[in-house]
């Protein structure tokens, strides 16, 4: 949060949200589906994510899931699937 929290300083309600967002995308991105949308893992061990993830976390509503804050999977994914076939990419 600290990190987060340095690039919006004197703004903490968007560094929290922007905090969500991120920790909603990593739990997203550690599912099954979420692997389908990611592309080959790089040699440093980082796996890059397809641009229509990121652009759907950047608007997709957030959610209570469980006891934290997240996406819901079902309707993140509908979203992304919609933004690579108008973008030719799916």
């Amino acid at each position: 949060m600290h990190l987060v929290g340095q690039h919006y300083p004197g703004d903490y309600n968007r560094a929290v949200a922007v905090y969500f967002r991120l920790q909603a995308l990593a739990r997203v991105v550690a599912t099954a589906e979420g692997a389908r949308w990611s592309l080959p893992r790089l040699a440093d061990g980082g796996v890059p994510i397809r641009s229509e993830v990121i652009a759907v976390a950047a608007s997709h509503p957030l959610a209570q899931v469980g006891n934290s804050v997240g996406f819901d999977l079902s309707s993140f994914f509908a979203r992304v699937q919609e933004v690579a076939e108008a973008e030719g990419n799916s």
